[in-house]
């Protein structure tokens, strides 16, 4: 093969460039609802029995005329069977040598392509931070579980069925019964607000708790209620966290919004600070184990793990009309 100009060109100019010492990877939404919700471990579902009660004050006779109704049920919460599954080829591992920075390349060493550096470095760099982002944007709340084709790749917001899921879910079987309040505008926020807690039933409408709402609504709201009141010491327009969490005025209530409910304009409140939950499988790591295995020049990673979104006291969830 000749050595042209061309070519002896692109070769120097691949060993004279001076490369940063760090890849750039894409800024990720970190994982805020799951820490957010209540964290519950099950080996297959977890189970919440739940009693309601009727009235039970009556008027005094001497006969014995009991009158109570106690309805026991439970919410069922299935957990989910998720996976990772990634694959790099000689020709994707070639790119150190080739492209990038030689001394990531490892071939001739006698090492595994399991035991490089690379696959350490992918770990923690991209498959982390990319799994933290799927959880929170596409799946804690907007999941729709679709079963998979027989070798075919999933689309990842089919994975699991989020919170939204289950809400709706609810709503269909008559455990959740929405509050009216019509859909959000510019200037009626605090109007929409107001009457959804006048919709709680009276005992929860003064406790305490979050309302949880998608990021832009939260800071739709905290902008109308600094226009109307004109300060506010919890609202800070300079400080994202306080136009995202903030207290709303003249209740014990707060408003959070969560990443994972962008795009929805559903409003979603219990009483209960422990009742919306993010189930785990009993002795499974916090984050997926990738485990790295190769076969000739190909390396592999597989992961498994479990998740179950829902609530555990459907009567005590409270969510308005729009979803």
């Amino acid at each position: 093969m000749s050595v042209t100009i061309a070519g002896t060109a692109t070769a120097l100019n691949r060993y004279v460039a001076t490369f940063k010492p760090q890849i750039n990877t894409s800024i990720r939404q970190k994982l805020v609802t799951e820490k957010m919700w209540s964290q519950r471990v099950a080996d297959h579902t977890w189970v919440a029995p739940n009693v309601t009660s009727g009235n039970l004050i009556q008027a005094f006779q001497c006969d014995f005329t009991p009158n109570n109704t106690h309805t026991f049920d439970e919410e069922r919460i299935p957990l989910q069977r998720m996976k990772i599954d990634v694959q790099f080829t000689c020709d994707d591992l070639d790119q150190w040598f080739d492209t990038f920075m030689v001394n990531w390349d490892e071939f001739g060493t006698g090492k595994a392509p399991s035991e490089w550096e690379f696959p350490k470095w992918i770990y923690e760099n991209e498959i982390m931070p990319k799994y933290e982002e799927e959880l929170e944007l596409l799946l804690a709340y907007k999941g729709v579980r679709v079963a998979p084709t027989t070798g075919t790749a999933g689309n990842t917001a089919d994975a699991v069925d989020g919170m939204g899921k289950k809400i709706a879910d609810a709503i269909t079987a008559g455990r959740i019964v929405p509050i009216a309040t019509g859909a959000f505008s510019s200037g009626t926020y605090i109007a929409k607000f107001d009457t959804f807690i006048n919709g709680l039933p009276v005992k929860f409408r003064d406790g305490s708790g979050n309302i949880y709402v998608s990021p832009t609504h939260a800071r739709a709201l905290a902008k109308e209620i600094l226009d109307t009141y004109k300060t506010n010491p919890n609202i800070d327009p300079s400080d994202t966290m306080k136009i995202l969490n903030f207290s709303l005025p003249f209740t014990n209530k707060r408003v959070v919004g969560l990443p994972s409910m962008e795009g929805r304009n559903r409003m979603l409140y219990s009483p209960r600070p422990d009742n919306l939950v993010v189930v785990r499988r009993r002795g499974e790591p916090m984050v997926p184990v990738i485990r790295w295995e190769n076969f000739e020049r190909t390396l592999k990673g597989f992961s498994e793990f479990h998740r179950g979104y829902g609530f555990e006291f459907g009567t005590e969830t409270f969510v308005n009309d729009q979803a």
